[in-house]
C-alpha cells in the first residue's frame, strides 16, 4: 500500500543545515520527486547529494516498517479467519471419532523403525568416510556492497590523498559508526584538514583519519566555514594598503 505522505524529522535538520538557500531549493525538489515517483536528481552537487541520502536511508527505513506493518495485519487477520474456520468445523464434527486401523499402526510404527535404523547407518558411514573435509575459508569472499554517502566521501578522500594503496574496507567500517552529522563534518573537512599539513604524505590512512576524529577539530570546521571568503579577505586588505600607501605619498 503507497502511503501518501512522509515524514521528516527535526534530527535531520544538521545535514542540510550548512547548505545555501539556493541548494536547499535544490534538496527540496529532490525529496519530493523521490516521494512521488522514486527517481533520483543526478544533477546534485556533492553537498546536496550526501545531505538528501541522509534523507533517503531514512525514507526507506520508514517505508519498510510500514510495508512490515500492514503485512503483519494482514497475516494477524488471515489467522482470525482460519481460527474461526476451524471452530467451525470442529462443532460440526463434534462427536464423531474416526476409526483406527491395527494394520495401518503396525505399518507405521515399522516405517518408522527402519527410518530410524537408515539414520543411525548414515551416521556411522559419515563418521568412518575416508572423503577429505574441505578446508576452512575455501569459499569465495561476499563481496562488499558500499552505500552512496561512503562512495562520494571516498572519491572526495581519494582525489585529495592520492593514495591508492588504502584500505577502502578498512575505511568504510569506520565510516559506518559515525552518525549522520559526523559523516557529513568528515567529508567537508577532508580539504582543510590535508591543507593544515605540510606535505599530504603526512596525512593520516582513511581509516585512522576517521576512527581518530580528528576532522571534528574546530579548527578545521572553522577553516571550511570561512575558505570561500580567504580570497575576499586579501583583496579587501591589499585595498587598504594601497589607499594607505597613497595618503602616505601625499
Amino acid at each position: 500500500m503507497k502511503k501518501d505522505s512522509f515524514v521528516l524529522y527535526k534530527s535531520l535538520y544538521e545535514p542540510i543545515k550548512a547548505l545555501s538557500t539556493e541548494e536547499k531549493g535544490v534538496f527540496l525538489d529532490a525529496i519530493f520527486k523521490y516521494q512521488l515517483d522514486g527517481t533520483i536528481d543526478n544533477s546534485m552537487n556533492p553537498m546536496v547529494r550526501m545531505a538528501f541520502l541522509f534523507f533517503k536511508n531514512q525514507f526507506d527505513l520508514d517505508a519498510k516498517k510500514y510495508e512490515d506493518t500492514c503485512n503483519k495485519r494482514a497475516e494477524i487477520g488471515r489467522k482470525g479467519g482460519l481460527a474461526k474456520a476451524s471452530k467451525s468445523y470442529q462443532k460440526v464434527a463434534k462427536g464423531s471419532k474416526p476409526s483406527k486401523s491395527y494394520h495401518n499402526d503396525n505399518d507405521n510404527d515399522n516405517d518408522n523403525d527402519n527410518e530410524k535404523d537408515n539414520d543411525k547407518e548414515e551416521k556411522n558411514f559419515n563418521i568412518g568416510s575416508d572423503e577429505p573435509k574441505k578446508p576452512k575459508g575455501t569459499g569465495k569472499r561476499k563481496k562488499i556492497k558500499y552505500s552512496e554517502e561512503f562512495e562520494i566521501f571516498w572519491k572526495q578522500w581519494y582525489s585529495i590523498a592520492d593514495r591508492p594503496t588504502e584500505s577502502k574496507e578498512s575505511a568504510f567500517n569506520e565510516f559506518k559508526k559515525l552518525d549522520i552529522e559526523e559523516q557529513r563534518i568528515a567529508y567537508k573537512n577532508i580539504k582543510p584538514y590535508s591543507e593544515s599539513l605540510d606535505d599530504k604524505k603526512y596525512m593520516k590512512h582513511c581509516c585512522r583519519y576517521l576512527k581518530s576524529g580528528i576532522f571534528l577539530n574546530k579548527f578545521f570546521s572553522t577553516t571550511s566555514q570561512n575558505i570561500d571568503h580567504a580570497f575576499e579577505l586579501k583583496k579587501e586588505q591589499a585595498r587598504k594598503d594601497m589607499l594607505e600607501a597613497f595618503e602616505n605619498v601625499g
